[in-house]
């Protein structure tokens, strides 16, 4: 396993809360775990040069959805913050 990508034991798995929908839940089941934004950096990097090929293609359209909304939610935040500044 390169690094940054660590395998799972099966136990884990089954303990480990995932978020549905996020991709997480489908690298665990081929023994990959990962932390933190698995669609970012290094990470993605190295799971685009060894997961198996319709993995990586299924991860990829979920980061196409992913990242635009998280965009959206950061400019969400700055405006949220923005009022609640004014307000205080």
């Amino acid at each position: 396993m390169r690094a940054g990508l660590h395998p799972t034991a099966p136990a884990d798995r089954a303990r480990t809360p995932t978020p549905p929908g996020d991709g997480t839940s489908l690298l665990a089941s081929h023994g990959i775990r990962v932390t933190g934004k698995w669609w970012t950096g290094q990470t993605w990097k190295l799971i685009r040069g060894g997961g198996p090929a319709w993995v990586v293609e299924r991860l990829w359209t979920l980061m196409l959805l992913i990242e635009p909304m998280e965009a959206e939610e950061k400019a969400m935040t700055e405006v949220i913050q923005e009022k609640g500044a004014e307000a205080a």
